[in-house]
């Protein structure tokens, strides 16, 4: 079990830390070798930091996976110790939900809290409301003065 699944998991928390810190570095540097070549931007745009909803996502994903997995590696050394607190119950829920919610926990990071998804995902379902047909927000059509006051569709047109 060690081998096959703790092992992994517990590189996984030293190792999704370190490749974070190292594409923020990697990030930064492109920041300010791009600059370079922008000299016209703002004063307040260079003061900004560069701190986009990917770089936020991306702070988000080693937290996100340490806070759910370490209920199942806390219960892991308790069961090597011998511990009788592996049973007990708040630990167990908290290793169930760690262990099945990262799919989920995912979801909701990058669907449903990109708004360009989520419009998307409003605009399938009934949550918007249907646009009216073009003809009744004009009102029904005017006739004219030479018009029989009767409207003749394109479809309703005679074929010659």
């Amino acid at each position: 079990m060690l081998l096959t699944g703790k092992l992994w998991e517990m590189l996984a928390y030293v190792a999704l830390p370190v490749l974070y810190l190292l594409i923020r570095k990697h990030i930064s540097r492109a920041h300010q070798a791009l600059s370079e070549y922008r000299p016209i931007l703002s004063e307040a745009h260079r003061l900004q930091h560069h701190s986009s909803m990917a770089d936020k996502k991306l702070v988000l994903i080693p937290l996100i996976f340490i806070c759910l997995r370490v209920w199942s590696t806390v219960r892991f050394v308790l069961t090597l110790c011998g511990s009788p607190a592996v049973q007990t119950p708040v630990l167990v829920v908290l290793h169930g939900i760690g262990n099945t919610f990262q799919g989920g926990a995912n979801c909701i990071m990058f669907v449903l809290c990109t708004r360009a998804v989520r419009t998307r995902l409003f605009a399938l379902c009934c949550c918007r409301p249907s646009q009216p047909p073009a003809e009744s927000l004009a009102g029904p059509p005017k006739a004219s003065a030479g018009d029989s006051g009767t409207h003749v569709g394109p479809d309703e047109l005679p074929h010659t």
